[in-house]
């Protein structure tokens, strides 16, 4: 399956790219320049979103335009277009709204008057960070950039309780990958996350 919609207008087939507005053409280029706008992403998320935040549905389109608002200009807008990955198909674009209404409801339950905090133990901690980012991942909101900010928004989550951000370079590592893809297969198949949680537990720590 091809991952971006023959239809879609954002996507520049003659250069395997996403139109932006810097007009970038090269793939390599414009990977670099989104790398750069998630470490500029990360300062911006910290400086906003207080230790007392609990976060909404506008949070999540808020972290997505924050990581790629400067690049595209359908950044922390929900998709129009279908989207699917290696035998898992997203959720369908017409109900992305209603998918993310639900999603909203279920993060304020998770994140309840106060978000993640010290008291958790790491066993809560991590039951709640696979059950957020795995739901988000399905859904897949956004045109791209769907798993980093994802990631960021947990990472953001996890710092809330003193604990430390998951080592992104794991997500980078070909064995890694692999068991991710199998563990956010595994959300999508069964609504199971305790392959996800597996995964991501030697990566939290304090």
């Amino acid at each position: 399956m091809v991952k971006y919609d023959v239809n879609d207008s954002y996507f520049d087939h003659k250069h395997g790219v996403l139109i932006n507005k810097l007009g970038i053409k090269d793939p390599e280029e414009l990977q670099s320049r989104e790398k750069d706008c998630l470490v500029k992403a990360y300062k911006k998320a910290a400086e906003k979103f207080s230790e007392n935040h609990v976060f909404s549905e506008k949070d999540v389109c808020d972290i997505h335009k924050l990581f790629l608002g400067d690049l595209y200009d359908w950044a922390g807008k929900y998709r129009t277009v279908d989207l699917s990955s290696e035998n898992i198909r997203f959720c369908h674009a017409a109900y992305i709204k209603n998918h993310m209404k639900d999603f909203s409801i279920a993060l304020e339950a998770l994140t309840p008057l106060t978000p993640f905090s010290e008291d958790l133990n790491k066993e809560q901690i991590l039951a709640r960070l696979g059950k957020i980012h795995g739901e988000l991942i399905i859904i897949h909101p956004f045109r791209d950039g769907n798993g980093r900010f994802t990631r960021l928004l947990c990472d953001l989550l996890l710092m809330q309780a003193n604990y430390l951000p998951m080592a992104v370079s794991e997500f980078y590592n070909t064995d890694f990958a692999k068991k991710y893809h199998e563990a956010i297969h595994e959300v999508w198949r069964a609504v199971d996350y305790s392959k996800l949680i597996s995964l991501f537990d030697p990566l939290v720590s304090r």
